[in-house]
């Protein structure tokens, strides 16, 4: 039987969750991590992994012994990511400056100032280092330093040249990268328009997010994105290898569903578990992941949702053998629609797609069937030569991957930087919600999301302040 008191109860089992549940159990916390399956991270969380990520959650399992996450290579595969527009097609996901030459060869060439700057950094560098290992060397050396850097700080201390300042390289690529990629928001002529798509894609991919204005800060990281390799991790073996070792720290793990919710005075009371467990009493209570529909709490501000629509495609023919990695498809036709990007995964068998679709409260998959079924055919054929697969429609649904539009600007508070900035309420009682204490929220509805790194850097943050 579980301790009827826990100092904190964790609500939804990822790799996130049981990092939060180690580090409080280091503190001498009495903690309960819930498997409950209502809370979960997309699949895009762990499949889009960047080095600086990377880098950090090595950085977080050396300092405090966690194998897992210091031998984090051994979860982690590469792969390619097409970012493919009516116009242009990137492949990034390899070595650094074989990104930095892509993004260059394909949407620079004019001659204005803007591209200029980020051809003449490429051309100006190449002189010297033809094959990129002295560029390759010191992107990784700046993500190890930026990585330490975010792991020591506190949040409230971090600085508004939190990226910069590190490498002076890097630095005078942001420059380039900015003038040519970032700068273009205001207005949108013809000639930016391949710059513009593939920043939105970008946002879209890495960040979870549709919007291209953008703080100074998230725009740094963005580009260390696109010059990274890109990695995928095996989440199931490693939760269940650190399962171990939160178990083996005295941490308790249910696997069930919290039938009822209660709280006094705005702060968590008890949890009902539908098992012979029955009640809990937390101190503190933290939810991760997607927080599903018809659930009793709710995340506060509200954003609008892009939710992923998945449905498989089989090929009438061997047409998917070049595509075994990643396709990001959006045109400056779909920005601002209810439909701005598709995600595709391709296997030689099969073609997986995530449409991503504007959804309100209560639509159902059916409402969507036909628009989804021609978005695939239309991005299908652009991309492949084969016209008569077939659609799985009755295999559509809605998946735990969402992204948000971005609704802040070019504002660069520090603070706000990572920090989540999100409040929880309760909805027990209809029309009667109450904002909760001691009450946190990882995923991706925060303020200005990041991808991963947010989720690292928020639980950091609640970690510093319960020290």
């Amino acid at each position: 039987m579980l301790n009827k008191n826990a100092d904190a109860v964790l609500v939804g089992k990822s790799l996130y969750s049981l990092i939060l549940g180690i580090e409080l159990l280091r503190q001498g916390k009495k903690v309960l991590l819930i498997d409950d399956t209502r809370f979960e991270y997309g699949e895009q969380l762990n499949d889009c992994i960047c080095h600086l990520e990377k880098t950090m959650l090595q950085t977080w399992g050396k300092k405090i012994g966690i194998e897992p996450l210091s031998n984090i290579d051994e979860y982690l595969s590469t792969h390619l990511v097409y970012f493919v527009s009516n116009r242009k097609r990137l492949f990034l996901g390899s070595e650094p400056w074989d990104n930095l030459g892509e993004i260059t060869r394909k949407l620079t060439g004019t001659d204005s100032e803007s591209d200029r700057g980020l051809l003449q950094f490429y051309l100006n560098h190449i002189k010297n280092d033809p094959q990129g290992e002295i560029f390759n060397k010191k992107y990784y050396e700046y993500c190890q330093i930026l990585a330490n850097k975010l792991f020591d700080v506190d949040i409230e201390n971090l600085k508004s040249d939190t990226f910069s300042q590190i490498d002076e390289t890097i630095d005078v690529l942001f420059n380039a990268f900015y003038k040519t990629l970032f700068s273009t928001g205001q207005t949108i002529s013809e000639k930016y328009k391949d710059t513009y798509v593939f920043t939105y894609m970008a946002e879209g991919y890495f960040h979870k997010k549709f919007g291209i204005k953008d703080s100074i800060k998230n725009l740094f990281h963005l580009m260390i994105c696109c010059l990274s390799p890109q990695y995928k991790i095996n989440s199931t073996v490693a939760i269940d290898h650190l399962l171990r070792c939160f178990c083996d720290m005295g941490g308790e793990f249910k696997k069930t569903i919290v039938k009822e919710w209660f709280y006094d005075r705005g702060t968590p009371w008890s949890l009902e578990l539908d098992s012979f467990d029955g009640i809990i009493h937390p101190g503190r209570l933290y939810f991760f992941g997607e927080v599903g529909i018809n659930l009793p709490i709710e995340i506060f501000p509200i954003y609008k949702k892009y939710h992923a629509i998945r449905v498989n495609r089989i090929p009438a023919a061997d047409s998917y053998k070049m595509y075994r990695n990643t396709i990001i498809y959006s045109s400056f036709e779909n920005i601002g629609t209810d439909i701005p990007l598709i995600k595709v995964n391709f296997r030689p068998d099969m073609a997986t797609f995530d449409i991503f679709i504007e959804r309100t409260s209560g639509d159902k998959v059916d409402f969507y069937r036909d628009k989804v079924a021609k978005n695939i055919e239309s991005v299908t054929n652009m991309v492949t030569n084969d016209k008569a697969g077939q659609i799985f429609r009755d295999s559509m649904n809605f998946t735990n991957d969402i992204c948000i539009k971005n609704e802040y600007g070019e504002d660069d508070n520090a603070k706000d930087y990572f920090g989540n900035l999100i409040e929880v309420f309760d909805r027990s009682i209809p029309f009667k919600g109450k904002k909760l204490i001691n009450v946190r929220y990882f995923g991706p509805l925060v303020r200005k999301p990041q991808g991963l790194l947010s989720i690292l850097m928020d639980i950091k943050d609640e970690l510093y302040k319960k020290a």
